[in-house]
């Protein structure tokens, strides 16, 4: 992850668009070799003159915005100890490990 990029591999006019509405995504990549010409500057085309959407989407971004800042523990919220079963241990708790004797 590089700060401050967010890539999109986009195959057609509707995956360019989407990625600008929904990821305000600020790199195109495309797969030149898969797709011809013409669509290729529509994609292009698609890309350039589509905006980001910002409401709902903006929190995932603030999300990215803040790994990209300080890591993982900045998007990373724990939850309550789970008492499931684990499969490696009977009613072990998210955290707890039985040791070895």
């Amino acid at each position: 992850k590089v700060r401050g990029m967010r890539a999109a591999l986009c195959h057609d006019e509707l995956t360019a668009e989407l990625a600008r509405q929904h990821n305000n995504a600020n790199v195109l990549c495309l797969p030149a070799d898969l797709l011809g010409d013409e669509l290729l500057k529509r994609v292009v085309d698609a890309w350039l003159r589509t905006g980001f959407d910002g409401g709902r989407h903006e929190r995932r971004l603030n999300k990215i915005a803040a790994y990209e800042q300080n890591g993982a523990a900045s998007v990373c919220t724990p939850k309550s100890k789970s008492t499931k079963t684990h499969p490696h241990g009977e009613g072990q708790t998210k955290g707890s490990r039985k040791k070895d004797s």
